[in-house]
């Protein structure tokens, strides 16, 4: 959808990249800077799903048409949680359910939801 930004390659592909963790902590940690929890939560809020949709400045309103295709895809889906079913294969979620499993080892909560 997106011609001027980098292909993201295959589903499978990206959801590797993306399940490498945590950016803002990451790229916090590379520039030197030591974030407060509480700046990482802000952080995260402005980039919640909610916030960007509607801001103009990260939802590609404003992005000329001959740069991004809305009539392809919008660039905010739906933000409906469970829809990724709809578009895992059972070999996808066995991976992402590992990969939860394994960032969530030794922790005390549980989650509101089964993962088997």
């Amino acid at each position: 959808m997106a011609e001027f930004l980098e292909d993201p390659g295959t589903f499978d592909e990206f959801m590797d990249r993306f399940l490498e963790g945590r950016a803002v902590r990451r790229i916090s940690d590379f520039l030197g800077r030591n974030l407060s929890e509480e700046v990482i939560q802000k952080i995260a809020e402005h980039c919640s799903f909610k916030t960007m949709k509607t801001n103009k400045m990260s939802n590609f309103s404003m992005v000329p048409k001959e740069f991004m295709k809305p009539e392809k895809s919008p660039f905010f889906r739906k933000g409906v949680a469970g829809d990724w079913e709809n578009h895992f294969s059972s070999e996808q979620r066995a991976r992402f359910t590992s990969a939860i499993r394994k960032e969530l080892e030794g922790e005390s909560f549980s989650l509101p939801w089964s993962m088997d």
